[in-house]
């Protein structure tokens, strides 16, 4: 167990100042810093929310429609009558609906509404609402007493809260975006830990220091301890990003950069990273790294140079791009039988099975037996993957990779 432990620090005190390891970490940083760039100058430029004004008021209907070009947030005037703005709240036209009821004792405007949609432009409109009222008096003849009193008294709005009608199918479309990022991301981390992987064991094994190593330890711990380690450096990259997020976060709330961002008006943002969706997807994303990595490390056990080894993984990688663009072509055509055999098959299924199920074209238990088959096979690969490899790594020659391995099989003992 101790020799396992400094293998384990080895790799990662190795590692994890390296340059190619700290890009690693800060380039998805940088990626998401930039699409910040980009997101808040769209925004700015982005039109405020459409509301409707309507009124019992033919007078204030005229004023409202006049002043409506002057006004600072966009309203639609084409929305003449309650049943025609309720309509279109219903299919999501407008984000809400201001009713002026005018008497001769006061002004009275309900709201039909998610209020959370308006929060920026709130306070514009209620000033504008104050100017469609005293316009709408002053215009009033006779200008009697209780009319003059009323030309000075601030409106009061009557808030009937109404979630938007499409709320459910916007939470399903924000929890697939969601699964589609995570996919793409641990795919970039699987190309990234397979390479480094594979550099570490070849490293070692084309010094020939791997023979002194291996006269202290046994072969399967050199093996677990150098999995271990590279998982151990995964992990540090995670926890980096999950104590990073919050700070992100708040700092772009803060700064009003998602402040119209329809991802967290309507439902809280911890909500979608806990649906099962997006478990589902980590835990396809980790066991998919997991296996990808044992792989790639059996590999380069039967590589004698470090220049070979780009070539020796070069098939690894091009499976997990398979499971990619498996992944990619669910989302348009989820039905075909393939696709629906390939999500339980291990090495592919961690991108065609959360997408799959974020889609709903997989039930629970179908995405439960996938990550179980996933967990069975990633222990059964790993005790294979250990015999393997204490029969290939002291095997030194230039006849190929299947070649070494099938000197290493026909060995009956280490």
């Amino acid at each position: 167990m101790r020799t396992l432990v400094i293998i384990i620090k080895q790799v990662y005190k190795k590692k994890i100042f390296s340059l190619g390891y700290l890009l690693m970490v800060f380039s998805p940083v940088v990626l998401v810093a930039m699409g910040i760039l980009v997101f808040s100058q769209i925004n700015t430029n982005k039109n405020v929310p459409s509301i409707a004004i309507i009124s019992n008021n033919k007078v204030t209907q005229q004023i409202i429609y006049k002043s409506s070009k002057e006004s600072t947030f966009h309203i639609n005037n084409k929305l003449r009558t309650n049943g025609q703005a309720q309509a279109a709240l219903k299919h999501n036209k407008i984000k809400g609906i201001f009713d002026v009821r005018i008497n001769s004792n006061a002004t009275t405007v309900n709201f039909t509404g998610n209020r959370k949609n308006l929060k920026d432009q709130w306070s514009l409109i209620t000033s504008f609402l104050n100017r469609i009222n005293y316009s709408t008096r002053i215009n009033e003849s006779p200008l009697n007493a209780t009319y003059k009193e009323s030309l000075y008294k601030s409106i009061k709005i009557n808030v009937y809260s109404k979630n938007d009608t499409n709320y459910l199918s916007q939470r399903s479309n924000r929890i697939s975006f969601i699964t589609n990022i995570l996919c793409i991301f641990f795919s970039m981390l699987l190309i990234f830990y397979c390479q480094m992987i594979s550099q570490e064991v070849v490293s070692e094994k084309g010094t020939h220091i791997l023979e002194i190593i291996l006269s202290s330890i046994t072969p399967t711990t050199h093996f677990l301890g150098k999995i271990s380690g590279v998982i151990l450096l995964l992990l540090t990259q995670v926890i980096f990003y999950i104590l990073l997020s919050p700070i992100l976060y708040f700092t772009l709330n803060k700064t009003s950069l998602l402040g119209n961002s329809e991802l967290i008006q309507n439902t809280h943002i911890f909500s979608l990273f806990i649906s099962k969706p997006v478990i589902y997807t980590i835990i396809f994303g980790f066991l998919g790294i997991y296996i990808y990595i044992v792989v790639s490390a059996v590999i380069a056990s039967a590589v004698s140079r470090q220049e070979q080894v780009g070539e020796a993984i070069t098939p690894v990688l091009m499976l997990a791009l398979v499971s990619y663009y498996g992944g990619v072509l669910v989302m348009s055509h989820n039905t075909l039988h393939f696709l629906t055999v390939s999500s339980y098959i291990p090495l592919i299924s961690q991108n065609v099975m959360p997408i799959r199920f974020a889609s709903a074209t997989a039930s629970n238990s179908e995405a439960i037996i996938s990550i179980m088959i996933s967990l069975v096979f990633s222990i059964i690969l790993t005790h294979f993957a250990i015999y393997i490899y204490k029969r290939t790594v002291f095997i030194y020659n230039d006849n190929g990779i299947l070649q070494t391995f099938k000197t290493g099989l026909l060995k009956m003992k280490y």
